[in-house]
């Protein structure tokens, strides 16, 4: 019988676009940078990982996390992720945008409680307007 091993993230802020992938549905877009690699990696063995990648739903391409995601695919540990399913370029850019700042922070010792670092971090501020559904209860 066949099951799944799921790789979970720490951090799932945005619910509404959490969804399950096995590692065969998603692309890789480009290849990897081995300098930021090892970094993925130590931080991937240290803290395991922290955020969801982002998934573009409509070509099934990884946008964010994609270091992430190659490295757990290829320790065939898992045969599954979660990830953040993004439906339009904005989705696309401010999912990427919400990773970056939860991963910095994280690295940084911060906890992320609430959403109020989007309203302080202008480069996610100018997408929330077009993406409000993604935050709204």
């Amino acid at each position: 019988m066949f099951e799944k091993k799921i790789a979970w993230p720490k951090y799932q802020l945005i619910a509404k676009r959490i969804k399950v992938y096995s590692f065969e549905e998603i692309k890789t877009p480009h290849a990897l940078h081995n300098e930021h690699k090892q970094k993925i990696r130590l931080s991937l063995d240290k803290d395991g990982l922290i955020n969801p990648p982002v998934i573009d739903s409509r070509t099934m391409e990884c946008i964010s996390g994609n270091h992430s995601f190659q490295i757990l695919r290829k320790k065939n540990e898992y045969t599954h992720i979660i990830c953040y399913q993004a439906l339009n370029d904005d989705e696309c850019k401010f999912l990427s945008l919400v990773n970056k700042h939860v991963w910095e922070s994280f690295k940084k010792g911060q906890e992320i409680r609430d959403f109020e670092f989007m309203f302080n971090d202008p480069k996610i501020f100018a997408l929330v307007e077009k993406c409000k559904t993604l935050i709204q209860p």
